[in-house]
């Protein structure tokens, strides 16, 4: 069983959502929010306890009369609730302490909770507790971090005892970029002189914002998308905000974009109520619930979307934070470079780019965090694809040029490029599929698979002794024996030789296949096993055993 624990009740309800989402052997039974409510002797095998910081405070009744006995165990212990016999401590020691059971503690955004102790008299955080145990609670034996600023989690762990740690699983940012998963460009816009230019800024993103709209609007009919995406805006205000300013913000926005819904606008602030800024009053959403709540078209923050927010469709940014805060806005940037569709979007710059208005900032503030962007913000060679740009001009058709010129231009054919890793065998083999579907080419695949067949053919003329060699060592097993005479003090090591059962050279065949693609791996042996038996030869004894129909007895 897996306790997920994070200090945010909105991720840990967000990353319930994306576990439900991404498996096909989750239920929604499996995934358990722990409440003030909850009590168990021990936590049930097979599913997943969300847990966050605040459940394991002081005030909180699922540790009542625990924390109380650690701090003062002379003094007589809290009352537990009329109905609980364990507290949550209790539950993780029980889970533990069971032999049949094994627990693991995934901790979502592990840089916190893991600052080193300043003085002697500091308490250790709840975070650090649950790793390394407290009082007569052992720590969790297997724990899993996530985040992507690691460096505070690794110096933590490392001065833990107890504890072996295994190499770090990195997620490079070079492959992340090269998939179409993130956006390629991010559009800084700052005033190059001093003044008040929040206003005009609002306004600019308006105007963004609206473009942006009709841009998706119109690739989604091109396409014939009854999934349009409804991108948003995001004002990013102090944690300490001037509610008449945010209000003036939204006229400035209402303004500048009169079709704009009334009920359009929502808040993420912590007070999780209705606010009222300037004439305008705001309903709270969650922030786990923005990305799928398409009638939010403004959003307003503080920090509570810089950390572990997923909404693909925030496409433009104003924020009102000033120019110290750049890791907030870093941050922030860094969860609003995703692509809405989880792609790029062939040959339309705008619908790849995300903007980012910053009416508080200088250049050199913002040449620092183009910087950490361009690097996916480990500070290594630039992202592949990945460009940001400061204050860009925008260059429209020359207004000169007759309109049958552009019409010719895109009259021209043309063909998209191939994605880097596109492995060619399968590039003729859709090609081919594709044809024959549209009726151009009948036996489209046939005639693919027969060329690729000559291709191997001369591969195997051309490789004999290698590919014989290969065989060999795939048919046999050599190793040496080990025998160690302990009365008499001597080793001696003996060569064997053993013969491959079938799993060993299925998987010998499974690992070519995916080479040079399953289907033509399976069209090959096939034909290779059919001119041996037209020609009548046996086939070294691979014909004499019950033939699988993907298996390559024919040594092919």
């Amino acid at each position: 069983m897996v306790i997920w624990f994070s200090d945010d009740p909105s991720l840990n309800e967000q990353s319930r959502f994306r576990l439900l989402e991404a498996s096909d052997r989750l239920t929604l039974s499996d995934l358990v929010v722990v409440q003030n409510t909850f009590q168990r002797e021990a936590l049930e095998p097979g599913k997943i306890y969300f847990l966050n910081t605040q459940k394991l405070s002081k005030s909180s009744l699922l540790v009542r009369g625990r924390d109380q006995e650690e701090d003062d165990p002379d003094a007589p212990p809290l009352p537990m609730p009329d109905s609980r016999s364990w507290t949550i401590w209790d539950t993780i020691q029980n889970t533990i302490d069971d032999p049949a059971l094994t627990l693991y503690l995934v901790l979502d955004e592990a840089h916190r909770g893991m600052r080193a102790a300043t003085g002697a008299g500091e308490k250790t955080t709840i975070v650090k507790r649950l790793i390394n145990g407290s009082g007569s609670v052992p720590g969790i034996p297997v724990v899993w971090g996530i985040s992507a600023t690691v460096e505070r989690f690794n110096a933590a762990v490392s001065d833990m005892t107890g504890r072996a740690t295994l190499p770090n699983v990195v997620v490079d940012s070079a492959k992340v970029q090269a998939s179409g998963l993130l956006k390629d460009t991010i559009i800084l816009d700052v005033p190059t002189d001093a003044g008040a230019f929040d206003t005009v800024l609002v306004r600019r993103g308006t105007d963004k914002l609206k473009e942006i709209s009709a841009s998706w609007e119109a690739y989604g009919q091109q396409q014939d998308d009854a999934d349009t995406v409804l991108p948003l805006m995001v004002l990013q205000v102090p944690n300490a905000p001037d509610h008449n300013d945010i209000g003036k913000a939204l006229d400035t926005i209402y303004a500048q974009w009169p079709d704009l819904p009334e009920d359009a606008v929502a808040h993420v602030f912590g007070e999780h109520t209705a606010q009222t800024f300037g004439r305008h009053t705001v309903p709270y959403i969650s922030p786990e619930r923005v990305q799928e709540s398409t009638w939010v078209r403004v959003l307003i923050a503080k920090d509570a979307i810089s950390t572990g927010w997923d909404c693909p469709r925030a496409e433009v940014m104003v924020s009102f934070r000033p120019a110290r805060d750049r890791t907030h806005i870093t941050q922030l940037l860094g969860r609003m470079v995703r692509t809405p569709l989880a792609r790029r979007i062939p040959g339309n710059d705008r619908l790849n780019s995300v903007d980012c208005l910053l009416p508080f900032f200088d250049e050199a503030s913002v040449t620092d965090i183009a910087k950490a962007l361009m690097s996916g913000g480990d500070g290594s060679e630039d992202l592949p694809g990945r460009r940001v740009l400061i204050n860009p001009v925008e260059l429209k058709p020359n207004p000169a040029i007759p309109e049958d010129v552009w019409e010719k231009l895109l009259s021209l054919p043309s063909q998209t490029l191939p994605k880097r890793h596109a492995r060619p065998v399968k590039r003729l083999t859709s090609l081919a599929h594709e044809l024959a579907m549209d009726g151009l080419l009948a036996d489209a695949g046939k005639a693919a698979h027969a060329e690729m067949h000559k291709v191997l053919d001369g591969l195997r003329a051309r490789f004999k002794a290698e590919i014989e060699a290969a065989r060999k060592s795939v048919l046999a097993v050599e190793g040496k024996s080990l025998k160690a005479d302990l009365k008499g003090g001597g080793m001696s090591f003996d060569d064997f030789l053993e013969e491959a059962d079938y799993a060993v050279i299925e998987d010998a065949y499974r690992r070519a296949g995916r080479a040079i693609s399953p289907d033509l791996a399976t069209s090959y042996s096939e034909l290779s096993r059919a001119e041996r038996r037209r020609s009548g030869r046996p086939g070294r004894g691979a014909d004499r055993r019950p033939c699988h129909d993907r298996s390559p007895w024919a040594g092919s």
